[in-house]
């Protein structure tokens, strides 16, 4: 026995046998014709989305999504903020509409980046926490810092992780490449962690 609730009362099909079907209409099913890729900007274009930005709910792979910041109904500009790195399908659910259907497969790149990382300089010593900023980031992620491997990796989201940094091999100041790794990409971040030896206990 299914129970049916419409409008927010208990209801019950009227036909013999129970015989009430439900009727899919393609006029009222959001539709996507393109998305156009900019960095990490989404534009999708097509037909019956929300104008109300908050019911468009753009979903990037599995579990990745775009926060939507622009809104009408045959077009949605949002911005990747929550994704693993990679090449991933895209969804669009319109609530109380359902899933935009499309035509041809929907993919973009997500890329894997490090935007920040804290504290910027520290002890030759290691064994104090840094916390790394980004976009792509996933549990398999891996962070060397001078060719030497982050301990105790705590993934926090798609944008940040957080580990311990390792000792380093020099015993003055130096400065050390900050790197992620995840899968086959690896990139670096565009500032360098310091090494200080006058900091080190």
């Amino acid at each position: 026995l299914v129970e049916v609730v419409v409008g927010g009362y208990s209801s019950y099909c009227s036909q013999e046998k129970n015989n009430c079907q439900f009727q899919f209409v393609a006029q009222q099913t959001p539709k996507i014709t393109s998305i156009q890729q900019n960095e990490l900007n989404l534009t999708i274009d097509g037909d019956g989305f929300s104008s109300t930005f908050e019911l468009n709910i753009v979903l990037i792979g599995e579990q990745g999504s775009c926060y939507v910041v622009t809104a009408s109904s045959n077009r949605l500009i949002c911005i990747i903020s929550n994704a693993p790195a990679g090449i991933h399908n895209v969804r669009v659910n319109v609530i109380e509409k359902g899933f935009a259907s499309s035509n041809q497969s929907l993919q973009v790149t997500v890329p894997l980046q490090i935007t920040s990382f804290s504290p910027s300089t520290g002890a030759i010593g290691g064994g104090y926490l840094m916390n790394i900023n980004g976009i792509g980031f996933s549990s398999n992620s891996s962070i060397t810092i001078g060719e030497r491997l982050c301990t105790n990796i705590q993934f926090n989201n798609y944008s940040s992780l957080s580990c311990i940094v390792p000792s380093s091999l020099i015993s003055s100041m130096n400065q050390a490449i900050v790197s992620i790794t995840d899968g086959r990409i690896s990139v670096n971040s565009l500032s360098v962690f310091t090494y200080n030896s006058t900091n080190t206990p």
